[in-house]
Formats: structure tokens, C-alpha cells, sequence
């Protein structure tokens, strides 16, 4: 058995992603992840996403050291 090649990669995600999500929002996709707050990374990213672009990150947002409201 053999394994047809896909005509555009997989984006490639962080091994520190603990959760990824999409929503589809006109032509582009929203991605939430949530890295490991124990990594150098931050604790959310939100990226626009272009699939009739290859796939591209158009826009890409971090967001970290939420604190909670008192």
C-alpha cells in the first residue's frame, strides 16, 4: 500500500500546542491555540488563516499573562 503525497502541506504546529481549534468565518479560518503555560511560549495565539492562499498566516495575534479580575 502506498500513501498519495497531499498537493499543500500541513501547517506545522508546535509540539508545546495543548489545544488547537478552528472556525471558518467567510473565506478564512480562525485558529485558537493554547500553548503549555509552562513553555516560553505564550498562553493563547489567534491566526487568520488563507486556504485559498496555500494556507498562509495572514494575521497572528499572542495574547499572555491574563490575570484574573478581582
Amino acid at each position: 500500500m502506498g500513501c498519495a503525497a497531499l498537493a499543500n502541506p500541513l501547517p506545522v504546529v508546535s509540539s508545546k500546542a495543548m489545544e488547537i481549534r478552528t472556525e471558518r468565518v467567510g473565506e478564512s479560518l480562525l485558529r485558537f491555540v493554547r500553548f503549555n503555560t509552562e513553555s516560553g511560549y505564550p498562553c493563547l495565539r489567534f491566526e487568520t488563516v488563507q486556504p485559498a492562499q496555500d494556507w498562509q498566516v495572514m494575521q497572528q495575534k499572542d495574547v499572555g499573562g491574563i490575570k484574573p479580575a478581582v
